[in-house]
């Protein structure tokens, strides 16, 4: 079982929401009706605390779980900037690097510090292979455009040359 794979994030979350549900659920149950803590925790707040650790464990463990991609890229250069910004939004700053490979690590981790969110990015000259949770690679591919997406970015820009060649395409179909 990989730590990091979808039944090792699953595993550490649903016991950690477990105990936690457990707790919170009869403490407040406890107070609310006067009744033993002990007593409402193996009574009820256990079993609210499995289900529920159970049932957000495996819906946060598809979202958290380690994924790799790959992403293309034309200037190196202007790509680790792009990334380095995007991931630096999100509250991600470098935690070591190593020649091409970089370690981000975020503010605040996810699940009490119990689900590692790093991202790894090791840098090729045309393309990037990035490890990440499933969630942030999903945004970063959005937020982080492309050979495809930086094309379009010239465009929207406005760039001289490309400027010029829509105008002279528009002029010959008039």
């Amino acid at each position: 079982m990989k730590p990091r794979g979808f039944w090792g994030t699953f595993w550490r979350l649903a016991v950690a929401e477990a105990v936690l549900v457990a707790l919170l659920y009869s403490l407040f149950i406890s107070l609310l009706e006067r009744e033993n803590f002990g007593q409402v925790f193996i009574r009820e707040g256990l079993w609210v605390g499995i289900f529920l650790g159970i049932g957000l464990g495996l819906a946060m463990a598809r979202l958290l779980k380690a994924e790799t991609i790959s992403m293309k890229f034309r200037d190196k250069h202007s790509f680790m900037s792009r990334l380095s910004i995007v991931l630096a939004e999100w509250g991600y700053h470098p935690e070591s690097q190593i020649e091409d490979f970089i370690t981000y690590k975020p503010a605040f981790p996810a699940g009490f510090g119990l689900i590692d969110g790093k991202i790894s990015v090791l840098m090729g000259d045309k393309s990037a292979t990035i490890v990440g949770p499933h969630m942030s690679l999903l945004k970063l591919q959005v937020r982080v455009p492309g050979p495809l997406g930086e094309l379009m970015d010239l465009i929207k820009e406005g760039t001289p040359s490309v400027r010029t060649d829509r105008e002279n395409q528009t002029e010959e179909v008039l």
